[in-house]
């Protein structure tokens, strides 16, 4: 196991597998509607990215990220979450015009507490990156140490 972060009272410690992480976990079939709009016709999986202004390894990620999306465009969407308040999200466009990040982005509010994405699938450490397939189940989440295996995951 990997030690990702500590929540702001150091009563909880998240942890991640240094293996690939792999479940039989499903998104609920809201999110799964919700997301499939965001599945290209040829793709196998959709990839999120969960990232903020605040977040300056998220932002570092974009331009390796870009490659990762040129090269896996056959197989794979990719959606990016920006997670921040909402006065930052012109930021946040900034950013990705700057960036080049051209794939779709879903903006969350900070403040908003329940019913986002966020939430659901329990993200608290940036970036990370869940890969999901067409029936909704979480084939891959990882945190920042992520990014160099989806590559790999989707091609195999």
């Amino acid at each position: 196991m990997r030690i990702d972060s500590l929540d702001g009272s150091f009563s909880v410690l998240y942890l991640t597998p240094v293996r690939n992480y792999v479940s039989d976990q499903y998104i609920s079939s809201s999110l799964k509607r919700e997301l499939s709009q965001y599945f290209n016709p040829s793709s196998k999986y959709l990839v999120l990215d969960f990232w903020g202004t605040w977040c300056v390894p998220c932002i570092s990620a974009m331009p390796k990220t870009k490659l990762i999306v040129e090269e896996v465009k056959s197989t794979a969407s990719f959606v990016g979450v920006c997670f921040d308040k909402g006065d930052k999200f012109d930021l946040a466009k900034t950013i990705l015009n700057d960036k080049g990040v051209n794939w779709p982005q879903i903006y969350v509010d900070m403040n908003q507490k329940t019913n986002s994405i966020v939430f659901e699938l329990g993200v608290s450490i940036f970036p990370t990156y869940i890969v999901i397939d067409r029936d909704g189940k979480i084939i891959f989440r990882d945190s920042s140490q992520g990014l160099a295996r989806i590559k790999d995951i989707l091609l195999n």
